[in-house]
């Protein structure tokens, strides 16, 4: 069973504080190649939210710790969720994206 670590630093928006010294368009594009920086890893699964995706760094296998990334909409699932995954599950989600990545060329 996993747990939900802190979140990801550097990935957090807040609508409701002054715009970023670098402009949303600047923060948003930084957010988004730091979130393919990480996907490099092979460390990160996701699941399809609304029209993006609710993506999770694995800090850990053992004990099994997924962190939220909250670059983008920041899209989230249900906690319930995250405390169901099986090692197993992310293993085969890590190596679905891998298998993505290599076909699609996408990092």
């Amino acid at each position: 069973m996993a747990t939900l670590g802190k979140p990801m630093p550097g990935f957090d928006i807040n609508y409701d504080a002054p715009a970023p010294a670098e402009g949303w368009g600047a923060f948003y594009d930084r957010q988004l190649a730091d979130l393919a920086n990480l996907r490099t890893t092979g460390k990160v699964i996701q699941w399809q939210v609304a029209d993006g995706y609710a993506s999770y760094f694995v800090q850990s296998e053992k004990p099994l710790v997924l962190r939220h990334i909250g670059a983008g909409d920041g899209y989230a699932v249900d906690p319930a969720l995250i405390r169901g995954l099986r090692l197993s599950d992310v293993r085969a989600m890590m190596a679905r994206e891998a298998a993505m990545s290599k076909l699609f060329g996408r990092s």
